[in-house]
């Protein structure tokens, strides 16, 4: 659980920003995860009914948000994360 929060939903490594634009770095991977799953969903707004239609987008952003974790924990894996702080 530490770790999704720590690396996933509040990552504050690589900020000097402060204020709201820290806060919208720190939750960089989370709005991915929330423009993904939107534009995943948009094309379905005319087939779904809306109660059916938050029930896909909510399935949606949990495996887009999984896939993002898998990302992120392979990148911290294999050390391509800090490879790049390094260049």
């Amino acid at each position: 659980m530490r770790w999704i929060i720590n690396n996933l939903l509040w990552d504050t490594k690589d900020s000097t920003r402060r204020g709201l634009f820290q806060a919208l770095w720190a939750t960089r991977k989370l709005l991915l995860a929330l423009v993904a799953t939107t534009l995943l969903t948009w094309g379905e707004w005319v087939e779904h009914h809306p109660p059916d239609i938050v029930v896909v987008a909510l399935i949606r952003f949990v495996f887009v948000l999984a896939a993002i974790a898998v990302i992120v924990f392979i990148a911290q894996r294999f050390g391509l994360a800090t490879r790049r702080g390094r260049n």
